[in-house]
């Protein structure tokens, strides 16, 4: 078992593959915020607990901006 920590960043991961990387659906089922989640995903890839590219929007690529209005709406 690991720590507090440890726990919430496979939870996050886990709730994001569950939901095929779709952070709104994932932050919604997690019960924070879509900025929230991705502020953790950043910390976990600056500290080497992620992959640079996995869970990475077009947003964050610079191929465009999704809308999470949208994605939200059909959820």
């Amino acid at each position: 078992m690991g720590t507090i920590k440890d726990v919430e960043r496979q939870m996050i991961c886990k709730v994001l593959d569950m939901h095929n990387g779709n952070r709104v659906r994932a932050s919604l089922a997690l019960g924070i915020s879509v900025r929230t989640l991705r502020n953790k995903l950043k910390l976990y890839r600056e500290e080497g607990f992620l992959e640079s590219d996995r869970f990475v929007d077009a947003t964050e690529t610079g191929e465009g901006e999704i809308d999470d209005c949208e994605i939200a709406a059909e959820a």
